[in-house]
């Protein structure tokens, strides 16, 4: 599995709302996962968690800022229509 899903099961795994789905696919470095809100929520709080922690270290709390960052663009609504994601 790719490394990016297995920091977010490191990080979000401690949160008692994240549970680890029964179906986890990995394609060309894209992971596909059925998340349910509660465990989309404790990895949105683990994360922000991480990247605001001195203790973690520069390169962690970098993945985190960059991982809440890409499932953040990801989520938002197509406001454009450009199918991107991005918010006018």
């Amino acid at each position: 599995m790719s490394a990016a899903w297995e920091f977010l099961v490191e990080h979000a795994g401690a949160d008692r709302h994240f549970h680890i789905p029964g179906a986890v696919s990995e394609t060309h470095g894209i992971v596909m996962a059925g998340l349910s809100g509660p465990s989309l929520v404790a990895i949105f709080a683990s994360l922000d968690d991480v990247r605001r922690d001195a203790a973690a270290g520069r390169g962690t709390q970098a993945i985190a800022h960059h991982l809440h960052k890409r499932i953040d663009d990801r989520l938002k609504p197509d406001r454009d229509g450009d199918g991107d994601g991005e918010r006018q």
